[in-house]
């Protein structure tokens, strides 16, 4: 079974190829898979990610690297902050802080589930 992160954002590539606006993409797959799949907010992001070039469907392994850098450089930023600076959400930031501290956990011997 194809993993369905990877299934949606080929769909959104689709339906972005094809002329389409992100909301015109979310009505799509919302009708054909559910609502629970995918935030109209978070297919925005993906078109805005599009729209720059970024064709690539695999999730930014190197966000979280950067993400480490910026923080070990200056670990008394906000979290707000720091997705000013991304120019991402903060529960973006969130989601990239909870994987550091569990790839930093896994790394280091540590359970963090």
């Amino acid at each position: 079974m194809l993993d369905q992160k990877l299934l949606l954002r080929a769909c959104m590539w689709y339906d972005f190829k094809q002329g389409k606006s992100a909301a015109e993409s979310h009505r799509t797959i919302f009708e054909v898979f559910g609502d629970d799949v995918l935030s109209e907010s978070r297919c925005r992001r993906w078109f805005q990610r599009l729209k720059k070039g970024n064709e690539s469907l695999e999730d930014e392994t190197w966000e979280s690297q950067v993400l480490k850098d910026v923080i070990i450089s200056d670990p008394h930023q906000t979290t707000r902050e720091l997705a000013v600076r991304f120019g991402c959400s903060n529960s973006t930031i969130h989601e990239h802080l909870w994987r550091l501290v569990r790839q930093t956990g896994a790394e280091n011997g540590h359970r963090t589930s």
